[in-house]
């Protein structure tokens, strides 16, 4: 990989520090996410027992699916981790989805900021 999460977050983090429109916002909450996408995809091929798909269709959903459900023979410390990843994420993948794909609804300045600051939650729980 020739680009890392967390350079992907730092992007992200030195676009928020001179977003000034809206189409910045959103370019802010899309890289925070796929910063923590990758993240959280490289935390969970580490587990030695990966969590249920369940129903979840497409690998964004999938991912989410299997932190929030992870397998029952984890120890109570991953199980806990990877549920509280998998929760993060989804809040994530909602703001992402707005600000890619919802282009007539206003992503604002607050909302931009609250991606960041999930984007560092994220990275703060992921066990190293």
């Amino acid at each position: 990989m020739t680009s890392t999460p967390n350079q992907l977050l730092a992007v992200a983090e030195s676009i928020f520090i001179g977003s000034k429109t809206e189409c910045m916002h959103r370019a802010v909450i899309s890289r925070a996410y796929y910063s923590t996408f990758h993240a959280c995809k490289e935390y969970h091929v580490k587990l030695p027992r990966p969590g249920s798909v369940g129903t979840a269709s497409g690998m964004h959903n999938q991912l989410i699916s299997q932190l929030a459900t992870p397998d029952p023979k984890l120890s109570i410390d991953a199980k806990l981790s990877s549920i509280a990843l998998g929760k993060l994420l989804r809040s994530l993948c909602a703001q992402r989805v707005k600000s890619d794909y919802r282009i007539l609804e206003t992503v604002t300045q607050d909302e931009t900021k609250r991606a960041i600051e999930t984007a560092r939650t994220i990275f703060s729980n992921i066990p190293a």
